[in-house]
């Protein structure tokens, strides 16, 4: 299932029918590099409870974390729109979320326009010649 133009639309519409399916996206299309399990665990903790992250009860992360390990990055990783190294814990976009990025309206994935909402990040090594971002905890 791996080129997006290839996908039905009944597969796009269930991707895209959770929140956190889509944040995922976004947070790899904006910061176009591989993020670990654990910042998008927190970055989606942050944004579903408008809080710090020290703010949110650790049950509440633990939820999140279980249902983007068993769920939603699964289900992503499975139409090869995104790669997941299970091993590592390290999600990156893959060229075919470049092209569906193309093909979808900028609102569809959070309302955020994708490409004009970049945030600095610091890259961290993985251990081989790919990277990966730690992304800040933002203030709000």
């Amino acid at each position: 299932m791996g080129d997006p133009e290839r996908l039905s639309a009944d597969t796009l519409y269930d991707l895209l029918s959770h929140h956190r399916r889509r944040t995922i996206l976004e947070l790899l299309l904006t910061h176009e590099r591989k993020l670990t399990l654990s910042d998008l665990t927190n970055e989606i903790a942050v944004r579903e409870y408008d809080d710090e992250i020290t703010e949110i009860p650790g049950d509440k992360i633990v939820d999140i974390h279980i249902s983007l390990y068993h769920v939603h990055i699964p289900k992503l990783a499975e139409t090869k729109i995104i790669e997941y190294d299970q091993s590592r814990g390290v999600i990156g976009p893959t060229e075919d979320l470049q092209k569906l990025e193309s093909q979808l309206p900028p609102q569809l994935l959070n309302g955020i326009p994708l490409r004009n909402n970049r945030q600095i990040i610091q890259g961290t090594h993985c251990g081989d010649d790919s990277t990966f971002a730690s992304l800040p905890i933002r203030d709000q």
